[in-house]
């Protein structure tokens, strides 16, 4: 995710629709940590980054996609819920990849979802409605 935002790939293609796997990885839990280095590193002139990049780095992080599969279980759900904006999560899990072939995957991600206190609208957003969005982009 570093490397496409650091070369510009939002900046050069705004509209992009990047997926990331298993709710963002570690960039929801060190979110506030990507903000508070990149600040520090520019204040003191380790990193250049004014110039390149239209944003601050920290903002094209939530421009990604990213899925619900719970590689962290419900932790990793609510943070990345609280990171991501619903309309930037989509369902997912890993199946098959589980022992009992993938339904264990499925219940767990449905039930954490059941159970994060999203709407009825932002549930519909990530179960649906962003991915319908996305495919039928022009």
């Amino acid at each position: 995710m570093a490397r496409l935002v650091f070369a510009g790939v939002f900046d050069r293609h705004p509209d992009a629709t990047i997926i990331t796997h298993h709710t963002g990885a570690m960039v929801p839990y060190f979110g506030d940590r990507i903000k508070a280095m990149y600040d520090l590193f520019t204040a003191h002139g380790a990193v250049q980054v004014s110039g390149r990049l239209k944003h601050p780095p920290h903002w094209y992080f939530t421009r990604f996609y990213a899925d619900t599969a719970l590689n962290g279980g419900m932790h990793a759900l609510r943070c990345a819920l609280a990171y991501f904006p619903p309309e930037r999560m989509l369902f997912g899990t890993d199946t098959p990849f589980d022992a009992e072939g993938g339904s264990r995957n499925i219940r767990e991600t449905l039930a954490a979802l059941d159970a994060s206190g999203l709407s009825v609208a932002q549930r519909q957003q990530i179960d649906e409605g962003n991915l319908q969005r996305i495919l039928t982009k022009e």
